[in-house]
């Protein structure tokens, strides 16, 4: 009796020392999985960022050269007629009944 006595007793201690060795590893995996989120989340926020202000110098750079045209423009009185009246003759095109795409 006392020999099954001792073997469950032994069985219990094994038992807890199982389950204590899957709470640590489930600790480190919650720890290794916190990480990576953070890691990732750092990375996109980089990312972010750096597209960000890429695309705001690509607006700067088409904003200043639109401006530089349409100074280029403005400042040649019959450049300006010309764009003008081709801006004209084709919104007439694109909004007669008898275009030929059609």
């Amino acid at each position: 009796m006392d020999r099954v006595l001792a073997a469950e007793r032994d069985a219990q201690e094994q038992i807890e020392s199982c389950r204590k060795e899957t709470e640590r590893i489930l600790a480190e995996a919650r720890d290794t999985a916190r990480r990576i989120r953070e890691t990732t989340q750092h990375r996109i926020r980089r990312i972010h960022e750096a597209a960000h202000r890429e695309t705001a110098q690509r607006i700067w750079q088409m904003r200043h050269e639109a401006a530089a045209a349409k100074a280029a423009i403005e400042d040649e009185p019959a450049q300006s007629s010309a764009v003008g009246s081709a801006a004209y003759r084709l919104a007439l095109r694109l909004t007669s009944k008898d275009r030929d795409d059609q």
